[in-house]
């Protein structure tokens, strides 16, 4: 189900702020959440450090209330199998979906920064110096790590 970034300001828990969004969004109504991957990122360019969440939401079908788009961020949505889904993906969020389609296989949440898997962080250069994110955008998907993926397409 996908990145559910926190940032404060929703006053909402990170799994209701992630229903709200997928019922606002897409008319998706999603009781049950598992949660698969905690990622830490760095600041970059003019925005704060964040907070990413990302569920897992259940399988989802191209008959789960046909994805239809709500609002004018969406342009489209579509299900897709996850190898399409990651090769669509930008560099920059590609090991966080790898991450949680991990978590969703073994059952166990991965916490990450920036993508990398925590314990690696010791191991890293600090972000300002690698200039990590020079060429971030903001994500152009919501994915589900089992069989469906929503993308999000700028209009």
């Amino acid at each position: 189900m996908g990145p559910s970034r926190r940032d404060g300001r929703s006053k909402r828990a990170p799994p209701d702020a992630a229903r709200r969004e997928l019922a606002e969004k897409l008319g998706l109504t999603l009781t049950s959440l598992r949660l698969l991957v905690v990622d830490w990122v760095a600041p970059y360019g003019p925005w704060d450090d964040q907070i990413a969440f990302i569920f897992d939401g259940g399988t989802l079908t191209n008959d789960n209330g046909k994805l239809s788009p709500r609002d004018g961020e969406l342009a489209t949505a579509e299900v897709t199998a996850p190898n399409i889904a990651r090769a669509r993906l930008g560099d920059h969020i590609r090991p966080r979906f790898t991450a949680a389609l991990e978590a969703a296989a073994d059952g166990r949440p991965r916490y990450l920064h920036n993508g990398t898997p925590a314990a690696d962080a010791d191991q890293r250069q600090p972000v300002s110096h690698r200039n990590r994110h020079a060429h971030r955008q903001p994500s152009p998907c919501v994915v589900s790590p089992r069989r469906g993926h929503f993308t999000r397409h700028a209009s």
